[in-house]
């Protein structure tokens, strides 16, 4: 797959297959991002919430908007995570985000949805369009929304998924608008929950793309609504 912005190709650097990045491929990978980012590399952030052994072809790809907390509290910055994600362990969905066992909405929501799509959450690529660190959503300045594009273009391309599943109306938008030039179609379910909808999207890429657009999961509650997660599975199957 090669992802096109703006009517020109971005072709991905790094080979794309289902073996995980070499050490020299994931040092590219990194570079590259470093250029794009220029200074903004070593604010407070993350880039992805997966390890080193997502980056590879994959069926499904997550994407949220930016991480949240306090980056005046939070001091690691997004060329620190990339330290992390070395780690063959590492998912974030695993931490302990919240003190005394407390659970939090978005882990469970994301690991009851893929043990109900049959498929390790431990094994998808995870990620924002923003790396920046911000408290609230408006806090975002989006000075590097261009790299950000490149960015997230570099990465569809490397994981080559079949499904993009985002959470938040924004990280949504944001891949509609990352294709303008290819057709899709829309439809929208009730979510159960207020007026908040899902976007269930296919595009005609030159391979058939799905995105779903979830609520913010931090928020909404997809862990017990059983039969939204059945219309997801079968939603995520192949087309024929």
């Amino acid at each position: 797959m090669v992802i096109r912005i703006n009517g020109s190709a971005k072709k991905p650097p790094l080979s794309q297959s289902s073996q995980t990045l070499s050490a020299s491929e994931f040092m590219e990978l990194l570079y590259e991002i470093e250029t794009l980012l220029g200074q903004d590399i070593h604010k407070s952030g993350e880039s992805f919430y997966s390890s080193i052994n997502t980056l590879k072809k994959g069926k499904y790809l997550i994407v949220g908007l930016n991480p949240g907390g306090d980056p005046k509290k939070i001091l690691s910055s997004i060329k620190d995570s990339f330290q992390k994600i070395q780690n063959p362990e590492y998912n974030a969905y695993y931490e302990n985000w919240l003190a005394n066992g407390k659970k939090h909405r978005l882990q469970e929501n994301l690991k009851t949805l893929f043990a109900y799509l049959e498929y390790p959450l431990r094994d998808v690529c995870a990620t924002n369009i923003i790396y920046e660190r911000t408290r609230r959503e408006s806090d975002l300045t989006i000075s590097k929304m261009e790299a950000y594009k490149q960015i997230l273009s570099k990465t569809i391309n490397l994981i080559e998924p079949e499904v993009i599943i985002t959470f938040g109306r924004k990280p949504y938008n944001f891949l509609l608008e990352l294709f303008p030039s290819y057709p899709h179609k829309t439809i929208s379910i009730e979510s159960g929950h207020s007026n908040w909808t899902i976007e269930l999207t296919l595009f005609a890429l030159p391979q058939q793309m799905k995105v779903i657009g979830l609520p913010h999961l931090s928020v909404y509650t997809l862990y017990n609504r059983p039969e939204k997660m059945q219309l997801l599975k079968d939603f995520c199957k192949p087309c024929t």
